[in-house]
């Protein structure tokens, strides 16, 4: 539920952003006061296109933001099918226009495999948003801990829940 709450947001020049990416409609009251319905159709990050369609009575001017992930080298922004420009990642792109009914922005992340080094030699394989890794047994435990008195209705925690493995997980 956390996730899918945060996939849309209001911005400060009264458009929307969309910051976290999944398969979704927002429908917002952007510009002044206009209504608008902005469809998300995507597969990401299994995929990486990630696909806008605005729905709207008649033309409206507002920005839309788009998160560009860090990890993304350079991504292709389209409106419409015609390119619009290129961004690189670790930040937010903004496409201000006349919106119109039907019209669609199609944002391109392309995901490149890389690897990055971790904890006793070990690799973790990645691509664009998505780490690969081996599946280990997993053997649970509590840590007990002294924790403050409570207060009138504070819970108190005492502890909490660490996960460990016995597998062997440093290798690539």
């Amino acid at each position: 539920p956390k996730f899918a709450q945060h996939l849309w947001f209001a911005t400060a020049d009264r458009g929307l952003a969309a910051l976290a990416y999944g398969p979704s409609t927002v429908t917002a009251q952007v510009a002044d006061g206009s209504e608008v319905t902005v469809t998300e159709e995507t597969s990401y990050p299994f995929e990486d296109t990630i696909r806008f369609v605005v729905s709207t009575r008649s033309p409206v001017t507002f920005p839309l933001h788009l998160r560009i992930p860090g990890w993304c080298r350079e991504a292709t922004l389209l409106v419409n099918g015609a390119a619009e420009r290129t961004a690189t990642g670790g930040r937010v792109e903004i496409v201000a226009r006349s919106w119109r009914d039907g019209d669609r922005v199609e944002l391109r992340l392309p995901m490149t495999i890389r690897n990055s080094k971790w904890f006793e030699n070990s690799v973790a394989v990645e691509r664009g948003p998505l780490v690969y890794a081996l599946r280990l047994s997993e053997q649970w435990t509590e840590v007990k801990r002294p924790g403050p008195e409570g207060t009138a209705g504070l819970p108190v925690h005492r502890g909490y829940q660490e996960v460990r493995t016995s597998d062997p997980w440093n290798f690539a």
